[in-house]
């Protein structure tokens, strides 16, 4: 996964305090399931759907 800063982040090596970078993650939408076929979430018995690990979908980096 990639994201890019809203300003180019440039480093000189000429700073004299720490570059704090905070990074923004969403999971937004992210909730899947293995369905049994009726496309309904149904997590109990007797329907079993399985939800799915989706993970990140996106990143947002801003310079503090």
């Amino acid at each position: 996964m990639t994201g890019g800063f809203a300003q180019p982040l440039v480093i000189t090596g000429n700073e004299t305090q720490d570059v704090v970078i905070t990074v923004s993650l969403s999971t937004d939408r992210s909730f899947e399931w293995s369905d049994n076929g009726d496309g309904i979430y149904e997590p109990g018995y007797p329907a079993f759907d399985v939800v799915q690990d989706m993970g990140v979908r996106g990143l947002i980096p801003t310079v503090e």
